[in-house]
């Protein structure tokens, strides 16, 4: 995707998020039962009852850009309501006064946020011609360009259904901190012979100590590092450390011989308009699953020794 490309979709997502602000700005919490209610029945197919203007509209905006609404999970096949733990950050009736986010955002290729990460990742694919290894890549495999090859480091191997895999990718079943130089080097190979060796730094980087990251840095021994960050702000039942571009993970980066290089790989413009996606979508959306998107990124590379 060219730059004006990426400008017009960059905008376009920008407008889209801001019609849902707008929603949950005329939406009151009273309104969450009716709400509920109403995803469910569209979620089952069955005829939507006459609803308020208010929720009618936050409906259709769901509908129209593939998102859910609050507490939507609770309608999944097989999934008893008493088994789900509701998060306060999102669901009025567990804390008496807690912000009610009517919009929560899902895992769909389909939605907006997701088409941009997809089109950072393939900016970063166009510049560098490289393979990336992303540890802990989970249901990321469907919202990256179908023709960039990956090397997965986590236990868990391929998600499962319904989520499935466009991209292809190789897997290496151990936990980050446990993997060795060959067994990366030998996933790698078996997707190509590459050049460039793309870290993606989307979650691992809440898990592993800063040592840690470090050591496994220098067994995937890559030549550029993305790192990425979370819009998601809330987890249902219990806390979670999300993907964060800290000054620990970037004093890390430098230590281990990597300089910033983001405005190489996209402009003044381009940059500004992530920045602006991932405020929007961190000031109304809710965060129900274990997916996150991630569209505010640096680009690192390792700096060659004169």
């Amino acid at each position: 995707m060219r730059r004006k490309e990426l400008e017009e979709l960059l905008k376009r997502t920008k407008e889209v998020l801001e019609q849902g602000r707008a929603l949950k700005q005329i939406i009151p919490a009273s309104s969450y039962l009716e709400l509920k209610a109403a995803w469910q029945d569209h979620l089952h197919k069955r005829p939507l009852p006459r609803l308020s203007p208010a929720v009618e509209a936050v409906v259709k905006y769901a509908v129209e850009h593939s998102f859910n609404v609050t507490n939507s999970h609770l309608a999944w096949p097989g999934i008893k309501p008493e088994a789900v733990k509701p998060s306060s950050h999102y669901d009025p009736q567990v804390v008496p006064g807690a912000e009610f986010r009517p919009l929560m955002f899902a895992s769909k290729p389909t939605s907006p946020i997701l088409r941009v990460q997809k089109e950072v990742f393939r900016r970063v694919l166009t510049r560098t011609k490289g393979v990336f290894v992303y540890p802990a890549m989970g249901f990321d495999g469907d919202c990256v360009p179908a023709e960039a090859k990956f090397v997965d480091i986590s236990p868990d191997g391929p998600p499962m259904p319904p989520f499935h895999v466009a991209a292809k990718v190789e897997y290496v079943q151990k936990k980050a901190e446990e993997t060795t130089p060959n067994e990366i080097d030998a996933a790698k190979k078996k997707l190509g012979d590459f050049k460039n060796t793309v870290l993606v730094l989307k979650g691992i980087q809440s898990i592993l100590s800063q040592r840690d990251l470090a050591s496994f840095i220098e067994r995937v021994s890559p030549t550029h590092v993305m790192a990425m960050e979370t819009p998601a702000s809330g987890f249902p039942g219990r806390t979670i450390g999300f993907p964060v571009i800290t000054p620990e993970l970037e004093q890390t980066l430098r230590n281990t011989g990597f300089v910033e290089k983001t405005g190489d790989y996209f402009s003044a413009n381009e940059r500004k308009l992530l920045e602006e996606i991932h405020a929007l979508a961190r000031d109304h959306f809710a965060w129900g699953s274990g997916h996150f998107p991630a569209v505010r990124v640096k680009i690192y590379e390792k700096r060659i020794k004169a």
